[in-house]
């Protein structure tokens, strides 16, 4: 998994469902919640991995703060939500902005939501009478299953009893997703608003207005500083709870020195503070096989000194930073580890920004980039989404553009770790051995400029010995409990990642020296050539008997093709015998080729038509006996 940090959820709710929704799902007896408040209050609430769908949260928020009447609308976090605080009220409504992550799975933070809606024994009327509800769902088109979650979720409240507010609406990040949600929220969502809430809507301006500033911050100098608070406990990442300290052992490229494409590494790291364990009690282990580590990247310290130096050419780099958004530290550490200065700026900062350019040609250049007027749509297009530029970039570009750095807190989004899928084996390698394939990020935009992804550049720069801060999270691949239950796994690319982490965990459980057998495990690898980018070729054939190898440019083969030739085979070990199939890779077009070729087999050596063959595929998706990781 290669910067899963794309996929999240924000959700702007009312009380009113909430209360139901909440109150009713924890109660023994659904029936028995009677209690009603008739109010007209809402809450915006989102959830969120990457930050992408919070800034849409805070957007909402700000423009229905201004629509309706004072402190009638509430922004908060989907974990602060507490079921049992919230009760019914029909006068409501509710506005879900649902991502989709990976293969139409929903968010972590949104799983426990999730799991309550499918409750068996929830009433086919839980919400008819209860708050009017409108979705807009966030995703990506390159995937096959794009939209999958807000399509599904609104499937389900539909089968509850919903009353929608408006049509149910989406954004595609391969085209401008916030120009679709503006446009959702102006043609489609306040019109619905007016209509049906007249009580709780008020005039409008549509003129461009700073935005409050919802957070505290206090700068104070070094020496102004008490000479305890100087020498009291360093800064530290109070970010998951289950954030770790890593040392990397080692840092090395495995693709081939003539292989001029994309550069893949494999890092390893090691928690010094637990004891090495390969035993089978996985107790002692820091992870398990298929997990993902997600990792908390930093800026390039030279160009955050470029940053201070020009737009904050005020603020000494060591002055301490106290805001109710961070950790208090000082202004240049703030800034290399919590702030996400090469996040791509949205239309609604160049509108707050505007307020701030001294020069009018660059605030006509910033009223350009916020409009949706189809004459200026594409500008903010060209110049920033196909460019893929950054908050740093733009606002050194955007010279008279200062921008108080308390606004700039609230204005630019927090770093976010992003996800990699462990490629080592806790049995085999070590429970406290971390090991990463890193696919390094760089790319050259249409105008020739070379960009880099922040997370992997800092990762391809860091040394052995120094240290990382990351945390583990359960993935979707594991091993068969049952030694007896067949394995049949496909990895593309950097998506041999947990495959190879898989394939070890298997081998050191079953004893770490015969070869697992072919009738127990296949592995499906796919690259361009044998000479540039075949990673890990010397490790396979030790712990897999059964290793089939498609060399896209070398013999112009690809994995279905190899996956078709074994069809009995794949056949016997994943439906009769009941196995699992798992598909790591790329998701333009593999997992979509992938699944037409199982549909294929099935269909042959069932053998049955495409109906039942797809249907026998989605019941092996809902037992997690086939499993497709991918991004894009």
């Amino acid at each position: 998994m290669v910067d899963v940090g794309e996929v999240d959820i924000a959700i702007a709710s009312f009380f009113s469902f909430f209360s139901v929704f909440g109150f009713c799902l924890n109660s023994q007896n659904i029936q028995n919640s009677k209690k009603k408040v008739i109010m007209e209050f809402g809450t915006i609430c989102f959830a969120s991995e990457t930050g992408t769908s919070q800034r849409f949260a805070e957007k909402l928020f700000f423009l229905l703060s201004r629509q309706t009447r004072p402190d009638s609308v509430k922004l908060v976090a989907i974990e602060d939500l507490d079921d049992a605080d919230w009760l019914e009220n029909e006068e409501g409504f509710v506005i879900f902005i649902v991502s989709t992550c990976g293969e139409g799975e929903v968010p972590t933070a949104m799983k426990p939501l999730w799991t309550k809606l499918l409750r068996a024994n929830l009433p086919g009327d839980l919400l008819q009478g209860a708050a009017k509800i409108g979705i807009f769902g966030l995703g990506d088109g390159s995937y096959e299953k794009f939209n999958a979650a807000a399509r599904k979720f609104r499937a389900r409240l539909m089968q509850l009893g919903m009353n929608e507010l408006c049509p149910t609406s989406a954004g595609d990040d391969q085209s401008d997703t916030e120009l679709s949600f503006d446009r959702w929220v102006e043609g489609k969502l306040l019109v619905s608003l007016r209509e049906q809430f007249p009580n709780m809507m008020k005039e409008f301006d549509p003129k461009p207005c700073l935005i409050p500033l919802r957070s505290t911050c206090k700068i104070t100098s070094i020496d102004m500083m008490k000479e305890e608070e100087k020498n009291g406990e360093d800064v530290s990442l109070k970010r998951h709870e289950n954030t770790m300290e890593l040392t990397v052992i080692s840092n090395e490229e495995i693709t081939k020195d003539e292989w001029l494409q994309s550069e893949v590494r494999h890092i390893s790291f090691e928690n010094s503070s637990t004891n090495s364990s390969t035993s089978e009690d996985l107790s002692h282990h820091l992870y398990r096989a298929g997990d993902v580590l997600y990792v908390y990247p930093e800026n390039n310290p030279d160009q955050v000194d470029e940053f201070i130096a020009k737009k904050l050419p005020d603020m000494d780099p060591n002055c301490i930073i106290e805001s109710s958004l961070y950790p208090t530290t000082t202004l240049r550490t703030l800034l290399i580890r919590f702030i996400d200065l090469n996040a791509m700026p949205s239309r609604f900062f160049f509108e707050q920004a505007s307020f701030f350019c001294d020069d009018e040609e660059q605030k006509e250049k910033c009223y350009e980039m916020a409009s949706h007027d189809a004459e200026d749509a594409g500008t903010y297009i060209l110049y920033c989404k196909r460019e893929r530029r950054g908050f740093l970039e733009v606002l050194l570009e955007f010279t008279s553009c200062m921008i108080p750095f308390h606004y700039l807190l609230e204005l630019i989004p927090a770093m976010k770790p992003r996800g990699y899928s462990i490629s080592s084996s806790p049995s085999y390698h070590g429970g406290n051995k971390f090991h990463v394939t890193l696919g390094l990020v760089r790319f050259q935009t249409p105008t020739k400029r070379w960009k880099t992804g922040t997370c992997s550049i800092y990762l391809k720069q860091i040394k052995p010995k120094q240290t990382i801060s990351a945390y583990v999270v359960h993935g979707l691949l594991e091993v068969p409990k049952s030694k007896e239950s067949p394995m049949v796994l496909i990895g593309t690319g950097t998506g041999c990642a947990p495959m190879r982490s898989l394939l070890f965990e298997r081998f050191a459980r079953e004893g770490g020296q015969n070869r697992l057998p072919k009738s127990s495990t296949r592995y499906y690898f796919g690259c361009r050539t044998r000479q540039g980018d075949y990673l890990y070729e010397n490790e396979w054939e030790k712990v897999c008997e059964s290793v089939s190898i498609a060399f896209s440019r070398d013999d112009k083969k690809r994995v279905p093709i190899l996956l078709a030739r074994d069809g009995k085979e794949i056949y016997d070990m994943v439906i009769v015998k009941k196995g699992c199939l798992y598909v790591s890779g790329s998701a333009k077009r593999m997992p979509a080729d992938i699944r037409e070729t199982l549909t294929q087999i099935i269909m042959n050596h069932g053998p049955m038509e495409r109906a039942p063959a797809s249907k026998l595929i989605r019941d092996l998706e809902k037992e997690r006996r086939y499993v497709v990781e991918a991004w894009s």
